[in-house]
């Protein structure tokens, strides 16, 4: 990965930094409420659910840097529209829906791109380190920008109540990355092939995930990190503000925030660590990292003291970044690079189907299980998941082993990319 491209990764992350502290008040500002708040929201979601599988498909087809610069012009739609709206609730519609959009096109078209070309230049061996490389560009630029972000609102209130600063301060990176990914991002590999059917290539893909079991399992799981992410993502603050009702200590918050994000940032260094280590078992890497992480989000659910459930958050979220990169990397293993763009969203897809329904069943279980009883439920899905995907393997590697058994085992390595 070249250093332009990843000076734009960053300063695309960055920028998406700078409003997240913000857009809840930005939205509540310009003409939504507590009560439509979250249909705003909800609007959005749809929108990006329905996109997500489309926007890779056509990645694939019409190439990943098309895409990827034309979610750029969406978002730059998007809060231009944002910074001229005052109070208009259809407006604030009409902004999450293209905002929406844009973040379909942009899941997986860029990294899908990335991934090839190193691929092309390094070989499958340096999958790891990639998939390590762009978790940690994120990481550390969402870091970076929303404390940024924090610091450019507050001084932003000085001059108007609109936030219009930090709105103009995204624009304006957004603009910037799509001029220099014009300049630097490189052209597809496939560029100049010729571009298949539709037809043929969602024949092609579903080939691809009925014949191979693994990369299925793989993709369906994110259905269940989406279930893990959304039940610790919501209720964490409210069970602290349980344990820590003194008044003058709410920068512990930013501390627990900072060290979840550096946890995610250590779990994928020891990812691409442990999959190089062990490039034969890198299934078996995988499937332990989601044991343990059940294993952390249950110990957090039952943390009673604050240093216990600072400890118990970090933890979660040090192996949730093992979890990723392993994930991620064995999807990128498995998946030809023709369909790399389209696997990806479709990945997104069930981790957003995830978020939903733990949206919806925690709003109808809160009450009876409470938080702690909510979070053991959704260490025992992702566990019980996984231990069922581990059975499955070790039977499909006991009924094949007469033919090729090092092929079959579970921890053995990933099938190699190939082309139609």
């Amino acid at each position: 990965m070249s250093a332009p491209v990843q000076l734009i990764l960053f300063l695309y992350h960055f920028s998406l930094g700078l409003v997240v502290p913000v857009l809840n008040l930005v939205l509540l500002n310009r003409g939504a409420n507590l009560e439509t708040l979250p249909l705003l929201y909800l609007v959005m979601a749809v929108t990006v659910m329905s996109l997500e599988l489309p926007s890779g498909i056509l990645a694939d087809l019409l190439g990943r840097r098309k895409i990827f610069l034309l979610s750029c012009i969406l978002n730059v739609l998007a809060f231009s529209l944002l910074i001229i709206i005052r109070s208009s609730l259809a407006g604030l519609m009409l902004v999450v829906i293209v905002y929406g959009i844009g973040r379909a096109f942009a899941s997986g078209s860029i990294d899908a791109l990335i991934i090839d070309q190193s691929v092309a230049r390094n070989g499958h061996g340096f999958l790891p380190q990639v998939t390590a490389r762009l978790a940690m560009i994120e990481g550390v630029a969402l870091s970076l920008g929303s404390i940024t972000g924090g610091l450019l609102a507050q001084a932003g209130h000085a001059l108007d109540s609109h936030y219009t600063l930090s709105l103009v301060c995204r624009t304006i990176l957004i603009l910037l990355v799509i001029v220099l990914g014009y300049r630097w991002i490189p052209a597809d590999p496939r560029s100049g092939h010729p571009i298949p059917s539709l037809p043929l290539h969602l024949r092609q893909g579903s080939r691809l995930i009925r014949t191979n079991t693994r990369l299925g399992f793989l993709i369906l799981g994110g259905i269940f990190s989406g279930l893990f992410l959304s039940s610790v993502e919501t209720y964490w603050q409210p069970s602290f503000l349980q344990l820590n009702s003194q008044s003058g200590s709410e920068w512990l918050f930013g501390l627990i925030t900072f060290s979840g994000f550096m946890a995610v940032s250590i779990g994928n260094v020891l990812a691409q660590k442990l999959l190089e280590r062990f490039k034969f078992q890198q299934l078996g890497v995988y499937l332990l990292s989601r044991l343990v992480l059940s294993g952390a989000l249950a110990v957090f659910a039952m943390q009673k003291s604050r240093p216990g459930f600072i400890g118990g958050y970090t933890a979660v979220y040090l192996f949730l970044g093992v979890s990723n990169i392993s994930e991620s990397t064995l999807i990128q293993q498995m998946t030809p690079s023709y369909m790399r763009a389209s696997i990806l969203s479709l990945s997104s897809l069930l981790i957003q189907i995830g978020l939903m329904g733990a949206a919806v069943f925690s709003s109808l279980a809160i009450s009876t299980l409470h938080i702690s009883g909510l979070w053991l439920v959704m260490a025992g899905l992702m566990g019980g998941y996984t231990w069922f995907v581990i059975l499955r393997q070790k039977q499909s590697a006991s009924s094949k082993r007469k033919g090729n058994p090092s092929r079959h085992r579970i921890f053995a390595a990933a099938p190699r990319d190939a082309e139609p």
